[in-house]
């Protein structure tokens, strides 16, 4: 459980804070999906020496409920993914003077529009025209593609190299975004 906490803490500390640095600073380069996914390899490698590398929610219940993982530790495993995301979350929050700086200077109130944009670090927001049926199924699928990576490049009959899947599950993850960009308010707002 304390590698879940960790994992999910560095991946969320360096994925939203380089997606902070993004959009803050209004800087538009390519690299950043380079980093997100050598961030979110790294996360993974600290959490992959136990049951494998959950490090989300949606995989420790499909792993509790298919594949033997207990379920008595599937709910501290849980718990220590989502106090990891709100404390790595509150750390980049409270990090960064940049969030109050860039609301003053665009004269944003909090629940406005224009506040989407800052919103967008901590969370996605699908497009206004995009439909609230379309965004979940494309939220799923992609949830179940990962998952169907973590599977089956834990699964010692594919032959899979030692130590690929990090790699490939983050790869996995970066490189879908461009084919459902109108679900992925993140997407515009990053000059990608």
């Amino acid at each position: 459980m304390h590698r879940e906490l960790i994992g999910t803490g560095l991946l969320i500390f360096f994925v939203v804070g380089c997606i902070a640095t993004l959009v803050l600073t209004g800087v538009s380069f390519g690299q950043w999906k380079i980093s997100i996914m050598l961030d979110m390899s790294g996360a993974i490698c600290c959490t992959a020496g136990i049951f494998g590398a959950h490090i989300n929610p949606a995989a420790t219940i499909t792993l509790a409920a298919f594949l033997g993982f207990e379920k008595e530790k599937s709910y501290l495993y849980i718990a220590a993914q989502l106090a990891a995301t709100f404390c790595s979350a509150a750390l980049i929050y409270a990090f960064s003077n940049l969030f109050t700086d860039d609301e003053i200077a665009h004269g944003f109130l909090h629940n406005s529009e224009a506040a989407l944009s800052t919103a967008g670090i901590f969370s996605t927001y699908p497009l206004p025209s995009f439909f609230i049926l379309g965004t979940f199924s494309i939220k799923f699928f992609i949830t179940a593609v990962i998952i169907f990576a973590i599977l089956a490049l834990n699964n010692q009959s594919n032959g899979a190299p030692q130590g690929v899947m990090p790699s490939f599950n983050r790869s996995c993850s970066c490189s879908y975004r461009p084919f459902f960009r109108p679900a992925n308010g993140f997407c515009d707002k990053s000059g990608e």
